[in-house]
């Protein structure tokens, strides 16, 4: 997503791809998060924080990011804390939205499956939000079998959004209470490949929502012109005053605004990738024992006689000859395996261990102030995702026109 970004402008304020300051900055951090929690999928994303050192040959750098290994303890972390908000009851919700629980986005998933996902999303970047979308009306015309009933139920969904993709939006206090007056959304829109009949481009497409209604744009250059210009793809009405967009922040409430919680496990674990990696390679070049031969004949080129080594092979050494294996001492390698463990440590730290236990003796004064921290900030999650929630069912209610 974030590569789709390369070529469009994120700070013309006269396009639609406009990106608020405050996300800017956050982009680095969303970026090196979401990078932790998908394991450094493939190789260009590893190559961005394990880099090529000076004098290091192409295929010697190919083959250590290919033996090397991320440990999964901020995705677990992550899984680990959003178990504490599920631990739910849903109250009096809208009729048929009740009658909809295992299928809340169209898409088969259950409503508590989707605000699972949300947890994770909301605990990842520190802030997610919940779109709560209605199909369009479809033309009127006569059903002609149970099948196409079923198929033709319109009804709203629930569409999660992650806080990477809310790019620009505009809020406003009204009676003591904040709200969305304006918001921009990037998605990824699939069309035809030109060179190929089967071939697939993606590529952004902006959902501009306002109160009572939206449109679809996407960015055009033409051939030789290098000033972007908006295309709209699709646009239509609503029939909510407001827009339907309810935030989910992990450290505070105003819609867009909050840090990224666990940026700092992220940092150790990207540092804990790095030295497995060193470690790895140290290993790998060091850990065998080298054959030192002393004396040997050469022959009228200056060459020595070529050595095999085996379980039913002899050596013939002259009277001062020798031969044994050198092994490297291994310093480094303490030193490394050392700062590996306590950066371990330091994770663990980080991460949920008061759930289980950390493993050491607490004095009760130790044990109540982390208590008191932990209580504090899942307070602070929950109340956030009730009003995230609470304010889900009443956009859900206005446009069923239920109570």
């Amino acid at each position: 997503m974030y590569d789709l970004l390369v070529d469009h402008p994120t700070t013309d304020p006269e396009l639609i791809s406009y990106v608020r300051p405050e996300l800017r900055e956050l982009m680095g951090e969303l970026e090196q998060v979401k990078d932790c929690w998908e394991l450094l999928k493939n190789k260009e994303i590893r190559g961005k924080y394990l880099h090529q050192e000076p004098g290091e040959p192409d295929m010697a750098y190919e083959s250590r990011l290919q033996r090397s290994t991320y440990t999964p303890v901020f995705r677990d972390a992550i899984r680990a804390f959003a178990g504490l908000l599920g631990n739910y009851q849903i109250s009096e919700p809208p009729k048929s939205l009740d009658d909809h629980l295992e299928n809340v986005d169209l898409q088969g998933s259950s409503l508590a499956k989707l605000l699972n996902d949300l947890d994770q999303m909301v605990l990842r970047d520190g802030g997610a939000a919940v779109l709560v979308e209605m199909p369009p009306e479809a033309d009127e015309e006569p059903e002609q079998s149970f099948l196409e009933e079923i198929e033709n139920d319109r009804r709203p969904y629930l569409v999660p959004i992650e806080r990477c993709n809310i790019i620009n939006w505009r809020t406003a206090m009204q009676g003591g209470r904040e709200v969305v007056e304006s918001a921009v959304i990037r998605t990824v829109m699939e069309q035809p490949c030109e060179e190929g009949r089967y071939g697939v481009d993606l590529i952004p497409v902006y959902v501009h929502l306002v109160p009572g209604a939206w449109r679809k744009v996407k960015l055009v250059r033409s051939r030789g012109n290098a000033r972007w210009t908006e295309e709209v793809i699709a646009e239509g009405q609503t029939t909510l005053p407001v827009v339907p967009l309810a935030w989910f922040g992990a450290t505070g409430s105003r819609f867009g605004i909050g840090s990224v919680p666990l940026r700092g496990l992220s940092d150790m674990t990207i540092q804990h990738f790095q030295l497995r990696s060193d470690l790895s390679e140290l290993l790998h070049k060091l850990s065998m024992p080298v054959p030192v031969r002393k004396g040997a004949s050469t022959d009228q080129y200056g060459r020595p006689t070529p050595i095999l080594i085996g379980p039913n092979t002899a050596i013939d050494l002259p009277v001062e000859g020798d031969f044994n294996f050198a092994e490297p001492s291994g310093s480094s390698l303490a030193q490394h395996q050392e700062e590996i463990t306590h950066l371990e440590q330091l994770m663990d730290r980080s991460t949920l261990t008061f759930m289980y236990g950390s493993g050491g003796t607490r004095t009760a004064t130790e044990a109540m102030l982390q208590g008191a921290q932990v209580q504090a900030q899942v307070a602070t999650l929950i109340e956030n995702k009730e009003s995230c929630v609470d304010m889900v069912f009443r956009l859900w209610a206005a446009l069923t026109s239920e109570q």
